[in-house]
């Protein structure tokens, strides 16, 4: 019976160990981590997406209000390493303009879209070039 319980908590530490690399893969644990700054149109400082490797979650710094000040907001996301998909759960743009958004990376570059509100970003930036509120 001992030898049956060693055998079982062994084949569950096991599994435990591929779980854990499975989600670290899907929260984008490789070329997603870190910060993504928006491409915005004639220049100026858009929102920074900021990318958790280790966890599936996203911070987001809003385009600075016209005092320099930005807010943040929180979400979480997903994304497949081999195809490079990705999937953002967060209000990006405010209420009703968008919670879930999707798109791909490719390179130093990603692009989402909800409906037809489309976001591009490019892999590096500074988000905290302003002040917070």
């Amino acid at each position: 019976m001992r030898t049956l319980c060693l055998i079982s908590f062994a084949l569950l530490t096991a599994l435990a160990g591929c779980t854990s690399e499975a989600t670290e893969s899907s929260a984008g644990s490789g070329a997603l981590a870190g910060h993504w700054s928006q491409h915005v149109e004639g220049g100026g400082h858009g929102m920074t997406l900021e990318f958790d490797s280790a966890s599936d979650k996203l911070m987001v710094h809003t385009a600075p209000a016209e005092d320099g000040t930005h807010d943040h907001l929180s979400g979480n996301y997903s994304v497949d390493d081999k195809t490079k998909m990705v999937t953002v759960n967060c209000e990006l743009l405010g209420a009703g303009k968008g919670d879930v958004w999707t798109g791909k990376i490719e390179g130093d570059h990603l692009n989402i879209a909800s409906g037809e509100t489309k976001l591009s970003f490019h892999k590096g930036g500074d988000p905290h070039g302003h002040e917070h509120k």
